[in-house]
Protein backbone atom coordinates (compact mmCIF):
# COMPACT_ATOMS: atom_id res chain seq x y z
CA UNK A 1 0.00 0.00 0.00
CA UNK A 2 2.97 2.47 0.78
CA UNK A 3 4.43 1.66 -2.23
CA UNK A 4 1.14 2.13 -4.24
CA UNK A 5 0.79 5.29 -2.35
CA UNK A 6 3.82 7.02 -3.50
CA UNK A 7 3.55 6.24 -7.02
CA UNK A 8 -0.02 7.82 -6.70
CA UNK A 9 1.55 10.97 -5.35
CA UNK A 10 4.63 10.67 -8.05
CA UNK A 11 2.01 11.05 -10.75
CA UNK A 12 -0.03 13.57 -8.70
CA UNK A 13 3.02 15.75 -8.52
CA UNK A 14 3.81 15.54 -12.23
CA UNK A 15 0.13 16.33 -13.54
CA UNK A 16 0.00 19.02 -11.46
CA UNK A 17 3.48 19.79 -13.18
CA UNK A 18 2.31 19.59 -16.68
CA UNK A 19 -1.13 21.42 -15.77
CA UNK A 20 1.20 24.17 -14.76
CA UNK A 21 3.25 24.50 -17.72
CA UNK A 22 0.45 23.87 -20.15
CA UNK A 23 -1.51 26.73 -18.19
CA UNK A 24 1.83 28.92 -18.86
CA UNK A 25 1.95 28.13 -22.55
CA UNK A 26 -1.75 28.92 -22.98
CA UNK A 27 -1.51 32.15 -20.87
CA UNK A 28 1.65 33.43 -23.15
CA UNK A 29 0.00 32.61 -26.27
CA UNK A 30 -3.63 34.10 -25.90
CA UNK A 31 -1.98 37.18 -24.15
CA UNK A 32 1.56 37.82 -25.47
CA UNK A 33 1.25 35.48 -28.54
CA UNK A 34 5.09 34.90 -28.72
CA UNK A 35 6.80 31.60 -29.38
CA UNK A 36 6.83 29.93 -26.57
CA UNK A 37 9.85 27.39 -25.57
CA UNK A 38 9.81 24.76 -23.29
CA UNK A 39 12.93 23.73 -21.64
CA UNK A 40 13.54 20.28 -19.45
CA UNK A 41 16.65 18.79 -19.18
CA UNK A 42 15.64 15.69 -18.12
CA UNK A 43 14.25 15.35 -21.47
CA UNK A 44 11.04 13.99 -19.34
CA UNK A 45 7.24 14.93 -20.24
CA UNK A 46 7.67 16.46 -23.37
CA UNK A 47 4.83 13.83 -24.59
CA UNK A 48 2.59 14.44 -22.43
CA UNK A 49 2.63 19.06 -22.62
CA UNK A 50 2.43 17.97 -26.38
CA UNK A 51 -0.43 16.00 -26.08
CA UNK A 52 -2.38 17.96 -23.48
CA UNK A 53 -1.59 21.23 -25.55
CA UNK A 54 -3.07 19.99 -29.08
CA UNK A 55 -5.72 18.23 -26.78
CA UNK A 56 -6.93 21.93 -25.93
CA UNK A 57 -6.74 23.06 -29.34
CA UNK A 58 -10.27 23.57 -31.96
CA UNK A 59 -11.42 21.29 -34.17
CA UNK A 60 -10.60 23.95 -36.94
CA UNK A 61 -7.09 24.38 -35.76
CA UNK A 62 -4.66 23.05 -38.35
CA UNK A 63 -1.74 21.49 -36.11
CA UNK A 64 1.26 20.07 -36.60
CA UNK A 65 3.84 17.58 -34.51
CA UNK A 66 7.27 17.26 -35.73
CA UNK A 67 9.95 15.63 -34.10
CA UNK A 68 13.42 16.85 -35.65
CA UNK A 69 17.14 15.31 -34.96
CA UNK A 70 20.69 15.83 -35.37
CA UNK A 71 20.55 14.13 -38.35
CA UNK A 72 18.00 16.52 -40.47
CA UNK A 73 19.29 20.04 -42.42
CA UNK A 74 17.04 23.09 -42.47
CA UNK A 75 15.65 22.09 -45.87
CA UNK A 76 13.96 19.16 -44.62
CA UNK A 77 12.46 20.65 -41.33
CA UNK A 78 10.69 22.88 -43.86
CA UNK A 79 9.65 20.06 -45.95
CA UNK A 80 8.40 18.22 -43.12
CA UNK A 81 6.54 21.21 -40.96
CA UNK A 82 4.72 21.96 -44.83
CA UNK A 83 4.10 18.61 -45.60
CA UNK A 84 2.05 18.26 -42.02
CA UNK A 85 0.27 21.51 -42.27
CA UNK A 86 -0.08 21.15 -46.08
CA UNK A 87 -0.35 18.03 -47.94
CA UNK A 88 -0.29 17.29 -51.01
CA UNK A 89 0.92 21.18 -51.57
CA UNK A 90 4.20 21.75 -53.69
CA UNK A 91 6.89 22.94 -51.26
CA UNK A 92 9.66 25.54 -52.81
CA UNK A 93 13.17 24.40 -50.36
CA UNK A 94 14.10 28.52 -51.38
CA UNK A 95 11.10 30.28 -49.73
CA UNK A 96 11.98 30.47 -46.09
CA UNK A 97 9.55 28.77 -43.24
CA UNK A 98 7.51 32.29 -42.62
CA UNK A 99 6.66 33.03 -46.09
CA UNK A 100 5.59 29.52 -47.42
CA UNK A 101 3.60 29.63 -43.93
CA UNK A 102 1.58 33.04 -44.18
CA UNK A 103 1.25 31.90 -47.61
CA UNK A 104 -0.57 29.08 -46.60
CA UNK A 105 -2.65 30.41 -44.05
CA UNK A 106 -4.18 33.78 -46.35
CA UNK A 107 -5.35 30.60 -48.38
CA UNK A 108 -6.79 28.44 -46.06
CA UNK A 109 -8.26 31.19 -43.25
CA UNK A 110 -7.55 28.39 -40.67
CA UNK A 111 -5.73 29.03 -37.64
CA UNK A 112 -2.41 27.16 -37.34
CA UNK A 113 -0.79 25.33 -34.53
CA UNK A 114 3.04 24.21 -34.70
CA UNK A 115 4.62 22.20 -32.05
CA UNK A 116 8.15 20.47 -32.34
CA UNK A 117 9.60 18.38 -30.18
CA UNK A 118 13.30 17.92 -29.43
CA UNK A 119 13.69 21.53 -31.04
CA UNK A 120 17.09 21.74 -29.78
CA UNK A 121 18.30 19.80 -32.59
CA UNK A 122 16.94 22.72 -34.75
CA UNK A 123 19.60 25.75 -36.08
CA UNK A 124 19.83 29.11 -35.01
CA UNK A 125 18.16 30.11 -38.58
CA UNK A 126 14.88 27.98 -37.70
CA UNK A 127 14.42 28.65 -34.57
CA UNK A 128 14.96 32.55 -35.94
CA UNK A 129 12.28 31.53 -38.75
CA UNK A 130 9.91 30.06 -36.53
CA UNK A 131 9.95 33.42 -33.88
CA UNK A 132 9.51 36.04 -36.34
CA UNK A 133 6.54 33.40 -37.90
CA UNK A 134 4.94 34.11 -34.20
CA UNK A 135 5.95 38.16 -34.49
CA UNK A 136 4.43 38.61 -38.16
CA UNK A 137 1.14 36.69 -37.06
CA UNK A 138 1.06 38.70 -34.02
CA UNK A 139 1.39 41.99 -35.62
CA UNK A 140 -1.23 41.18 -38.41
CA UNK A 141 -3.99 39.51 -36.19
CA UNK A 142 -3.23 35.81 -37.44
CA UNK A 143 -3.80 33.03 -35.27
CA UNK A 144 -0.49 31.47 -35.64
CA UNK A 145 0.87 29.45 -32.22
CA UNK A 146 4.46 27.74 -32.42
CA UNK A 147 6.01 25.69 -29.25
CA UNK A 148 9.04 24.48 -29.16
CA UNK A 149 9.77 21.02 -26.48
CA UNK A 150 13.77 21.04 -25.97
CA UNK A 151 16.56 20.88 -23.78
CA UNK A 152 18.69 23.23 -22.38
CA UNK A 153 20.46 23.46 -24.59
CA UNK A 154 18.50 25.36 -27.12
CA UNK A 155 17.89 27.94 -24.06
CA UNK A 156 21.91 28.35 -24.14
CA UNK A 157 21.81 29.44 -27.95
CA UNK A 158 19.23 31.84 -27.74
CA UNK A 159 20.54 33.41 -24.49
CA UNK A 160 24.18 33.41 -26.60
CA UNK A 161 21.99 35.26 -29.27
CA UNK A 162 19.80 37.55 -27.47
CA UNK A 163 19.75 40.54 -29.40
CA UNK A 164 18.01 38.45 -32.09
CA UNK A 165 14.96 36.69 -29.51
CA UNK A 166 14.26 39.93 -27.28
CA UNK A 167 10.73 40.18 -26.54
CA UNK A 168 10.29 37.60 -29.37
CA UNK A 169 9.96 34.67 -27.30
CA UNK A 170 9.25 33.58 -23.99
CA UNK A 171 11.02 30.41 -22.21
CA UNK A 172 9.17 27.79 -19.62
CA UNK A 173 11.31 25.45 -17.26
CA UNK A 174 9.16 22.01 -16.98
CA UNK A 175 10.95 21.69 -13.34
CA UNK A 176 8.99 24.48 -11.92
CA UNK A 177 6.73 26.14 -15.00
CA UNK A 178 8.20 29.39 -14.51
CA UNK A 179 9.27 31.84 -16.91
CA UNK A 180 13.37 31.43 -17.84
CA UNK A 181 15.20 35.06 -19.06
CA UNK A 182 17.95 34.56 -21.43
CA UNK A 183 20.22 36.04 -18.16
CA UNK A 184 19.29 33.45 -16.23
CA UNK A 185 21.93 31.24 -13.87
CA UNK A 186 20.47 28.71 -15.74
CA UNK A 187 21.84 29.51 -19.46
CA UNK A 188 25.61 30.14 -17.67
CA UNK A 189 27.96 27.77 -19.26
CA UNK A 190 30.75 27.21 -15.70
CA UNK A 191 34.14 27.49 -17.43
CA UNK A 192 37.19 27.18 -15.26
CA UNK A 193 39.15 30.45 -13.98
CA UNK A 194 41.82 29.56 -16.61
CA UNK A 195 39.52 29.44 -19.28
CA UNK A 196 40.27 31.68 -22.38
CA UNK A 197 37.36 34.06 -21.75
CA UNK A 198 37.31 37.45 -23.62
CA UNK A 199 38.23 38.41 -19.67
CA UNK A 200 41.02 35.85 -19.56
CA UNK A 201 42.55 37.11 -22.81
CA UNK A 202 42.30 41.00 -22.00
CA UNK A 203 44.16 40.24 -18.92
CA UNK A 204 46.75 37.82 -20.41
CA UNK A 205 46.97 40.50 -23.13
CA UNK A 206 47.83 43.06 -20.78
CA UNK A 207 50.52 40.77 -18.68
CA UNK A 208 52.16 40.18 -21.85
CA UNK A 209 52.40 43.74 -22.82
CA UNK A 210 53.76 44.57 -19.37
CA UNK A 211 56.56 42.26 -20.13
CA UNK A 212 57.58 43.13 -23.35
CA UNK A 213 57.30 47.01 -21.65
CA UNK A 214 59.98 45.46 -18.73
CA UNK A 215 62.11 43.81 -21.08
CA UNK A 216 62.60 46.59 -23.48
CA UNK A 217 63.14 48.69 -20.73
CA UNK A 218 66.01 46.34 -18.81
CA UNK A 219 67.32 45.91 -22.17
CA UNK A 220 67.61 49.92 -22.44
CA UNK A 221 68.57 50.37 -19.45
CA UNK A 222 71.61 47.65 -19.93
CA UNK A 223 72.76 49.14 -23.22
CA UNK A 224 73.51 53.10 -21.15
CA UNK A 225 74.88 50.96 -18.24
CA UNK A 226 77.62 49.74 -21.02
CA UNK A 227 77.91 53.14 -22.91
CA UNK A 228 78.77 54.86 -19.41
CA UNK A 229 81.14 51.83 -18.43
CA UNK A 230 83.00 52.07 -21.90
CA UNK A 231 83.35 55.60 -21.26
CA UNK A 232 84.92 55.55 -18.14
CA UNK A 233 86.98 52.33 -19.64
CA UNK A 234 88.47 55.24 -22.18
CA UNK A 235 88.89 57.63 -19.44
CA UNK A 236 90.89 55.21 -17.20
CA UNK A 237 92.78 54.14 -20.31
CA UNK A 238 93.85 57.90 -21.24
CA UNK A 239 94.85 58.63 -17.90
CA UNK A 240 96.95 55.20 -17.33
CA UNK A 241 99.05 56.27 -20.63
CA UNK A 242 99.28 59.93 -19.33
CA UNK A 243 100.56 58.78 -16.01
CA UNK A 244 103.06 55.71 -18.27
CA UNK A 245 104.27 59.03 -19.90
CA UNK A 246 104.98 61.02 -17.17
CA UNK A 247 106.74 58.08 -15.63
CA UNK A 248 108.85 56.93 -18.06
CA UNK A 249 109.82 59.91 -20.48
CA UNK A 250 111.98 59.31 -23.11
CA UNK A 251 115.42 59.70 -22.79
CA UNK A 252 117.45 61.84 -25.43
CA UNK A 253 119.27 58.47 -26.58
CA UNK A 254 116.29 56.96 -27.45
CA UNK A 255 114.54 60.05 -29.77
CA UNK A 256 118.17 59.71 -31.66
CA UNK A 257 117.95 56.38 -31.83
CA UNK A 258 114.48 56.33 -33.62
CA UNK A 259 115.28 58.44 -35.82
CA UNK A 260 117.62 55.70 -37.23
CA UNK A 261 116.33 52.85 -39.43
CA UNK A 262 117.08 48.96 -38.03
CA UNK A 263 119.25 48.71 -41.42
CA UNK A 264 121.60 52.00 -41.13
CA UNK A 265 125.12 51.98 -39.26
CA UNK A 266 125.67 53.37 -36.10
CA UNK A 267 127.36 56.82 -36.86
CA UNK A 268 130.01 58.14 -34.52
CA UNK A 269 127.94 60.89 -32.98
CA UNK A 270 125.04 58.36 -32.23
CA UNK A 271 128.06 56.17 -30.18
CA UNK A 272 129.31 59.21 -28.31
CA UNK A 273 125.27 59.94 -27.57
CA UNK A 274 125.20 56.48 -26.13
CA UNK A 275 128.57 56.70 -24.37
CA UNK A 276 127.68 60.17 -23.09
CA UNK A 277 124.40 60.03 -22.08
CA UNK A 278 123.36 63.34 -23.75
CA UNK A 279 122.08 64.80 -27.07
CA UNK A 280 125.04 65.44 -29.35
CA UNK A 281 124.21 69.14 -29.24
CA UNK A 282 124.84 68.84 -25.49
CA UNK A 283 127.59 66.89 -25.60
CA UNK A 284 131.37 68.59 -25.37
CA UNK A 285 133.49 67.21 -27.65
CA UNK A 286 137.23 67.18 -25.99
CA UNK A 287 140.17 67.60 -28.80
CA UNK A 288 143.71 65.99 -27.86
CA UNK A 289 145.75 69.30 -27.44
CA UNK A 290 149.34 69.59 -29.70
CA UNK A 291 151.07 69.17 -26.76
CA UNK A 292 149.39 66.09 -25.68
CA UNK A 293 149.99 64.70 -29.06
CA UNK A 294 154.43 65.63 -29.18
CA UNK A 295 154.37 63.87 -25.82
CA UNK A 296 152.56 60.75 -26.75
CA UNK A 297 155.27 60.36 -29.52
CA UNK A 298 158.54 61.63 -27.80
CA UNK A 299 157.89 59.37 -24.40
CA UNK A 300 161.10 59.31 -23.58
CA UNK A 301 161.48 62.73 -23.17
CA UNK A 302 160.09 65.55 -20.21
CA UNK A 303 157.42 68.45 -21.43
CA UNK A 304 159.48 71.47 -21.05
CA UNK A 305 158.22 74.49 -18.76
CA UNK A 306 157.98 76.52 -22.14
CA UNK A 307 155.81 74.05 -23.68
CA UNK A 308 153.50 73.73 -20.57
CA UNK A 309 153.09 76.91 -21.27
CA UNK A 310 152.08 76.70 -24.43
CA UNK A 311 150.13 73.68 -24.10
CA UNK A 312 148.29 75.67 -21.29
CA UNK A 313 147.53 78.49 -23.43
CA UNK A 314 146.68 76.45 -26.12
CA UNK A 315 144.07 74.56 -24.21
CA UNK A 316 142.72 77.91 -22.61
CA UNK A 317 142.23 79.40 -26.13
CA UNK A 318 140.69 75.96 -27.62
CA UNK A 319 138.42 75.19 -24.22
CA UNK A 320 136.77 79.09 -24.28
CA UNK A 321 136.21 78.44 -28.10
CA UNK A 322 134.85 74.87 -27.10
CA UNK A 323 132.33 76.51 -24.97
CA UNK A 324 131.32 79.14 -27.25
CA UNK A 325 130.56 76.80 -29.86
CA UNK A 326 128.36 75.00 -27.46
CA UNK A 327 126.83 78.09 -26.21
CA UNK A 328 126.27 78.89 -30.15
CA UNK A 329 124.31 75.29 -30.22
CA UNK A 330 122.53 75.87 -27.55
CA UNK A 331 120.88 79.30 -28.48
CA UNK A 332 120.21 77.66 -31.96
CA UNK A 333 118.07 74.80 -30.39
CA UNK A 334 116.59 77.16 -28.39
CA UNK A 335 115.58 79.11 -31.16
CA UNK A 336 113.89 75.48 -32.85
CA UNK A 337 111.86 75.20 -29.07
CA UNK A 338 108.08 76.28 -29.89
CA UNK A 339 106.57 78.56 -27.20
CA UNK A 340 103.49 78.23 -25.58
CA UNK A 341 100.81 78.78 -27.95
CA UNK A 342 98.04 81.66 -27.90
CA UNK A 343 95.28 79.73 -29.15
CA UNK A 344 93.53 82.42 -30.23
CA UNK A 345 90.16 81.90 -32.24
CA UNK A 346 87.61 79.80 -29.22
CA UNK A 347 85.45 78.61 -32.24
CA UNK A 348 88.62 76.43 -33.62
CA UNK A 349 89.28 72.90 -32.53
CA UNK A 350 92.87 70.84 -32.18
CA UNK A 351 94.11 67.50 -32.00
CA UNK A 352 95.20 66.80 -28.25
CA UNK A 353 98.55 64.43 -28.84
CA UNK A 354 99.37 63.75 -25.51
CA UNK A 355 99.52 65.08 -22.22
CA UNK A 356 103.02 64.63 -20.08
CA UNK A 357 103.35 65.07 -16.81
CA UNK A 358 106.09 67.53 -15.78
CA UNK A 359 108.28 67.65 -12.32
CA UNK A 360 110.04 70.75 -10.96
CA UNK A 361 113.45 69.88 -12.55
CA UNK A 362 111.72 69.31 -15.92
CA UNK A 363 112.18 70.98 -19.25
CA UNK A 364 108.32 71.58 -20.49
CA UNK A 365 109.90 72.86 -24.22
CA UNK A 366 112.83 70.06 -23.97
CA UNK A 367 109.95 67.16 -23.80
CA UNK A 368 107.81 68.59 -26.15
CA UNK A 369 110.64 68.74 -29.08
CA UNK A 370 111.33 65.28 -28.28
CA UNK A 371 108.28 64.38 -28.82
CA UNK A 372 108.13 66.07 -31.87
CA UNK A 373 110.88 64.64 -33.35
CA UNK A 374 109.55 61.12 -31.83
CA UNK A 375 106.46 61.19 -33.75
CA UNK A 376 107.95 63.90 -36.64
CA UNK A 377 105.06 66.37 -36.20
CA UNK A 378 106.01 69.03 -38.51
CA UNK A 379 103.89 71.34 -36.49
CA UNK A 380 102.26 71.61 -32.85
CA UNK A 381 101.64 73.88 -30.05
CA UNK A 382 101.62 73.32 -26.65
CA UNK A 383 100.13 74.58 -22.46
CA UNK A 384 100.71 73.55 -18.98
CA UNK A 385 97.78 72.48 -16.97
CA UNK A 386 97.10 70.77 -13.56
CA UNK A 387 95.54 67.06 -13.26
CA UNK A 388 94.40 66.38 -9.92
CA UNK A 389 97.52 68.99 -8.24
CA UNK A 390 100.29 67.48 -10.96
CA UNK A 391 102.00 69.44 -13.70
CA UNK A 392 100.98 68.58 -17.50
CA UNK A 393 102.45 69.89 -20.57
CA UNK A 394 99.92 69.56 -23.19
CA UNK A 395 100.67 68.95 -26.75
CA UNK A 396 98.40 69.62 -29.76
CA UNK A 397 98.45 70.70 -32.79
CA UNK A 398 98.16 74.03 -34.56
CA UNK A 399 94.29 75.27 -35.40
CA UNK A 400 91.94 73.92 -37.39
CA UNK A 401 88.51 75.94 -38.64
CA UNK A 402 86.16 73.15 -38.07
CA UNK A 403 85.85 69.82 -36.54
CA UNK A 404 85.80 68.08 -39.83
CA UNK A 405 89.34 69.66 -40.85
CA UNK A 406 90.65 68.33 -37.54
CA UNK A 407 89.48 64.48 -38.04
CA UNK A 408 90.44 64.24 -41.49
CA UNK A 409 94.30 65.52 -40.26
CA UNK A 410 94.10 62.77 -37.70
CA UNK A 411 94.47 60.15 -40.61
CA UNK A 412 97.81 61.83 -41.65
CA UNK A 413 99.45 61.44 -38.18
CA UNK A 414 102.00 58.58 -37.21
CA UNK A 415 99.89 55.40 -36.55
CA UNK A 416 101.63 54.99 -33.33
CA UNK A 417 100.63 58.39 -32.20
CA UNK A 418 97.16 57.64 -33.23
CA UNK A 419 97.20 53.94 -31.28
CA UNK A 420 98.46 56.11 -28.38
CA UNK A 421 94.86 57.77 -28.12
CA UNK A 422 94.67 61.15 -29.36
CA UNK A 423 91.56 63.00 -30.02
CA UNK A 424 89.54 66.34 -30.80
CA UNK A 425 89.70 69.46 -28.62
CA UNK A 426 88.05 73.10 -28.82
CA UNK A 427 89.99 75.61 -28.43
CA UNK A 428 87.26 76.79 -25.97
CA UNK A 429 88.48 74.25 -23.59
CA UNK A 430 91.64 74.75 -24.01
CA UNK A 431 91.19 78.38 -22.92
CA UNK A 432 89.00 77.22 -19.71
CA UNK A 433 92.15 74.44 -18.52
CA UNK A 434 95.04 77.54 -19.18
CA UNK A 435 92.24 79.97 -17.12
CA UNK A 436 91.90 77.61 -14.53
CA UNK A 437 95.50 77.14 -14.25
CA UNK A 438 96.49 80.67 -13.62
CA UNK A 439 93.64 80.60 -10.84
CA UNK A 440 95.55 77.61 -9.37
CA UNK A 441 99.05 79.70 -9.10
Amino acid sequence: MAALATNLNNTTEKKVMSISTNARIDYILKFSRHTVVVLDEKKQGFGSIAGTFLSSLTDQTNAALIGVSSKLNDIQVRARINEQLFPNQTFDPEISLTQSVIEHYVNSKEPIAIVIEQAHHLSLQIVHELTLLSEIAKKSGRDISVVLLAEMSLGKLIADNHSLFHKKLSMISVENGQLLSSHSDAFKASSPFLALTPFNKMVLSLLTLLVITFIGLYILYQQDSFQFSQLDEKANKLNGVTQTQSIIKPKPTELISTSVNDGDVASVSDVLAALTGKPIENAVVELALPQDILNAINLDKEPKDADLSTSLAISSSETVDLRNDGETKSQKADENIPTTAQYANVNHYVIQFSALALSEIDDADAIVTNFARQFLLSSHQHYIRTINGKLFVVITSQEFVDKPSAVAAMSDLDPELQSNGIWIKSVQTIKKEIALMGKDN
